[in-house]
């Protein structure tokens, strides 16, 4: 509801919007920090198996926390209502609550408290699979304090990308089109975010950490014949095709049909537009090559943006490295040195072949799968 509210807020501009999911959250404030999911409920696993969080269970309630302090940032100006500060005040004065909420400030401030700062203060409550749980924190320390917390957040991104882009420009886990992509498609939206809030972050942030250069390249590289990864640890089958790009979610408001997909969230970033400014970043024409094949070889609506000033220019450039480069990226065969695969390609068009050598064992999501052999 609160995203929905936000997002209806967003684009029509309607503060009635905003003053109902600022009611929404500040509902929430109230009662956010006494829930306790380790103390409070059963995991699916039994009360043997206690599992931190606040309503959800930890994997659930870090992106609930990160939605609910994103969905605050985007209606921080419309709270500064006499309409919704009037309700509010007589609500809490009907409930005897510590704070009267005759202000704005008195509003945010139960909001930031007991959802931002509670959660910042209690992280095992929305501890989550590697990297959301710092990029939920880096994210509601920015709407906290930007730009005066600046070295703070630098310094949680920091951590972040030193572990990310470990090995050969990502984490070295395993499951090409599983696990190893949840931890960078993730990593995507996170940064995605924080960029737009902060656009020189992303240029900064491939300085400090040059690794950021291969990252999104890794999906590019490692894919055969433009649908099969090899499938290496926790992954999905043996010969089974993953025609989407798993290193960011490339989803669309509508199919190729034209029609509504239904599962296009406006309230997060475009990951077209993401990768279309890290193709700026690092100068590689496959990040541009790659939105083009998944926009349907064409530029049409690019990058899907509806935040974007200008659209135009970013079609503009994605359609010059096309003509320059052309539609189909040209791969050659790679070693992954560090992440420990290799791939030898050959033949052109309908003839084209991909042979691939797993030469490792175990790790994070790894089985012991050493020297296994694939062809496409």
């Amino acid at each position: 509801g609160i995203d929905a509210l936000t997002e209806a807020y967003l684009l029509t501009g309607d503060r009635s919007y905003a003053r109902k999911a600022a009611v929404l959250l500040d509902r929430v404030a109230d009662v956010y920090p006494a829930f306790d999911f380790k103390t409070q409920a059963i995991c699916n696993e039994g009360r043997d198996f206690p599992s931190a969080g606040y309503v959800s269970m930890w994997h659930d309630a870090c992106p609930e926390t990160e939605g609910m302090a994103v969905a605050y940032d985007a209606i921080f100006e419309a709270i500064d209502d006499d309409q919704l500060v009037a309700f509010l005040s007589t609500k809490a004065r009907q409930c005897a609550l510590d704070n009267p909420k005759t202000s704005a400030a008195d509003i945010r401030r139960n909001i930031e408290q007991n959802i931002l700062r509670d959660a910042l203060e209690h992280r095992e409550k929305i501890h989550c699979n590697f990297p959301r749980t710092h990029i939920a924190c880096a994210t509601m320390k920015i709407i906290l304090g930007w730009p005066g917390n600046r070295r703070d957040v630098m310094e949680e991104l920091d951590a972040v990308l030193d572990q990310a882009t470990a090995v050969d420009g990502v984490t070295g886990e395993k499951g090409l089109a599983g696990y190893a992509s949840f931890v960078i498609s993730g990593l995507a939206t996170g940064l995605a975010r924080l960029v737009r809030m902060d656009p020189g972050l992303l240029d900064e942030m491939v300085c400090r950490h040059p690794g950021l250069r291969r990252t999104w390249r890794l999906w590019i590289d490692t894919c055969c014949l433009d649908k099969y990864y090899p499938t290496c640890g926790d992954d999905g089958y043996f010969a089974g095709p993953c025609e989407r790009y798993p290193g960011a979610d490339l989803r669309r408001p509508v199919d190729a049909a034209g029609k509504p997909t239904g599962s296009w969230p406006v309230l997060q970033p475009s990951l077209f537009s993401f990768l279309w400014r890290m193709h700026r970043a690092v100068g590689d024409p496959a990040l541009a090559q790659l939105l083009y094949r998944f926009n349907g070889n064409t530029v049409e609506n690019l990058p899907w943006d509806v935040f974007l000033d200008d659209p135009a220019a970013a079609q503009g450039e994605i359609a010059r490295v096309v003509r320059d480069h052309g539609a189909q990226i040209s791969l050659g065969s790679i070693d992954l040195a560090q992440w420990h695969l290799a791939i030898m390609r050959s033949g052109a068009g309908a003839r084209r072949r991909a042979a691939w050598l797993d030469y490792d064992s175990g790790g994070k999501h790894g089985h012991y799968d050493a020297m296994n052999l694939g062809l496409y």
